[in-house]
């Protein structure tokens, strides 16, 4: 089954529980009209992602990374380490941001295509192990 998610700056189309042939209709069909509408999302300030089963319109500047940046100047915030994980594509504006930082940990989770992520677990179950070295000063 696959659902529609309505997100403060856009709408995100989930479609991971469907079968796997299904799966491929839905994607062929969404990329087929998004790429006939691509001129007018980016006139008003869109744009759309395709991540892991899942593809979202959203506001050109409504990202993660813009967020922790906004975010942490308005609380006037001061850190003395950031983590970023993350999945899919969609991370990886947080992770630029993170990065900026001399004490910032960025992780991409699973097999990326590409990264700017500085480090790479195969899987979610290595944070228990990563947080605990960590906390142990290793």
């Amino acid at each position: 089954h696959s659902f529609i998610e309505t997100k403060p700056f856009g709408v995100a189309i989930h479609y991971g529980n469907c079968e796997q042939n299904s799966i491929r209709a839905i994607e062929d069909v969404l990329a087929s009209y998004i790429a006939t509408q691509t001129d007018k999302l980016s006139d008003h300030g869109l744009i759309y992602f395709k991540g892991k089963n899942v593809l979202e319109m959203k506001c050109k500047e409504c990202n993660k990374g813009n967020y922790l940046s906004t975010f942490s100047a308005n609380a006037n915030l001061e850190f003395e380490s950031v983590f970023g994980f993350g999945d899919d594509e969609n991370d990886e504006n947080i992770f630029r941001e993170i990065n900026k930082s001399s004490t910032g940990y960025t992780f991409r989770i699973g097999t990326p295509l590409k990264t700017i992520a500085k480090f790479k677990l195969e899987r979610q179950s290595q944070l228990l192990e990563l947080f605990s070295n960590f906390l142990k000063g290793k």
